[in-house]
Formats: structure tokens, C-alpha cells, sequence
């Protein structure tokens, strides 16, 4: 991305290539895991900072919007990063307790003495290949 914008640098805002940046590791981050995340974050702040802040071409930003900016969107980064994470884990859990009441639903029919719906989730490859239907005896 910085290799991209260094032919535009002087006629772009500083903060407009942040935006950039931003939207750049938050499609990393949303797409990769954490350790993905926050290389990008770091990576993007360093790489802003040696193409797209004065002085050019070192690792040293000398103005102080600018120290913010790349303080900010490192700050960004990393939130988005966590927040990532989370969703990423909120969705394993739920498809996991999704798993369990369809587990329990099967049970409860079988208890009841209803015929067994073929086309229960209990009874679905995805619930057989993780074992968790095994596990709890429900399919032999």
C-alpha cells in the first residue's frame, strides 16, 4: 500500500493514506487471525511512517499530527484486531451450542416415542464427522 501512495505523497493528505491503511489491515485482520492482525497494525504504522511521513525513507516522523496519527491508527489496529478475535470466538461457541440443543431436540423426539425426523440436524454428516452426537450416544 505505501508503495502504492509514495507517487501521490505530495499531493495526498497524510491522513488520507492512513485511512487507507486502515481499511487495508482491518481486511487483514477480519480475514486472518490475531498474530495476522497486529503484524499488520505494526507494519502499517512503520510503512507510513518511511514512505508517506517527512523525513522521507527513515524509520522517524519529526511532526507531531502525524506521531498521532500513526499512534492512533496502532490503537485502531489493535482494537480491531481484539474485537476480530472475539467475533471469531463468539461464533465457534454458538455454533457449538447450536450443536447441543440439536443434540437435545433429538433426544427429546426419540424419548417422546416420535419417529426420528430424517432430516434432523442430529442426523447430519457435520454433527456425525465432529463426534459431538457420538459422544453424548445419541448416534451409534
Amino acid at each position: 500500500m505505501a508503495l502504492v501512495l509514495v507517487p501521490f505523497r505530495g499531493s495526498f493528505t497524510e491522513a488520507a493514506s492512513a485511512l487507507l491503511f486502515v481499511a487495508v489491515f482491518m481486511m487483514v485482520t477480519v480475514i486472518g487471525n490475531t498474530f495476522s492482525g497486529v503484524v499488520a497494525s505494526l507494519s502499517s504504522g512503520l510503512w507510513f511512517d518511511v514512505s508517506l511521513t517527512l523525513p522521507y525513507q527513515r524509520p522517524a516522523i519529526g511532526h507531531r499530527p502525524d506521531i498521532e496519527t500513526t499512534v492512533c491508527r496502532l490503537l485502531v489496529g489493535l482494537i480491531v484486531t481484539e474485537l476480530a478475535a472475539r467475533d471469531r470466538h463468539h461464533r465457534e461457541a454458538a455454533a457449538d451450542e447450536s450443536d447441543y440443543v440439536a443434540i437435545i431436540s433429538g433426544v427429546a423426539e426419540l424419548a417422546a416415542g416420535r419417529p426420528h425426523n430424517q432430516e434432523s440436524p442430529v442426523r447430519s454428516p457435520r454433527y456425525r464427522s465432529n463426534g459431538v452426537a457420538k459422544s453424548w450416544g445419541v448416534l451409534s
